[in-house]
């Protein structure tokens, strides 16, 4: 497996990002998903899975001291993701957040919404399709950059 050299600032959102979710997980599913439903259950192994695949890449990790090391090669809680629309070409920029995040701004988008679970942990320059309330989306995935801008 190849390592992934990041700095200090970018490993520690990583790590900050990664204990919120294991430790609130609970929480969010009971605020969100109250009723044990299938998207409960859904949203439970997806957070699962994350965790999962989170522990598994830690080993991999190499802190650094450049400050221009902040990219990873799959959307995590925490990153900025710029994609592309495939049918405008058009491009956008989103942060992907837990509902905890202390601040929300313009382009953050929540690891519960139709983008955010089909973006959640996809690699860069993948092409990800998802169907949202306001129809079927597709984007290709530019960049994947860990910042706390």
């Amino acid at each position: 497996m190849e390592k992934i050299f990041l700095s200090k600032d970018a490993f520690n959102l990583v790590i900050a990002s990664l204990l919120d979710l294991e430790e609130r997980k609970t929480e969010y599913l009971d605020s969100f998903f109250p009723l044990l439903t299938k998207e409960r259950e859904s949203m439970d192994d997806m957070i699962t899975n994350y965790i999962q695949r989170m522990d598994d890449t830690l080993a991999r990790i190499s802190v650094v001291g450049s400050p221009r090391f902040n990219k990873f090669p799959f959307v995590v809680v925490g990153s900025n993701i710029t994609v592309q629309d495939m049918e405008s070409q058009s491009m956008s920029d989103f942060r992907l957040i837990t509902p905890s995040e202390p601040t929300v701004k313009g382009g953050d988008i929540s690891i519960f919404s139709p983008i955010g679970k089909a973006l959640l942990l996809k690699e860069n320059n993948l092409v990800v399709k998802y169907e949202a309330p306001g129809g079927v989306f597709c984007y290709k995935i530019l960049s994947i950059l860990l910042s706390s801008l």
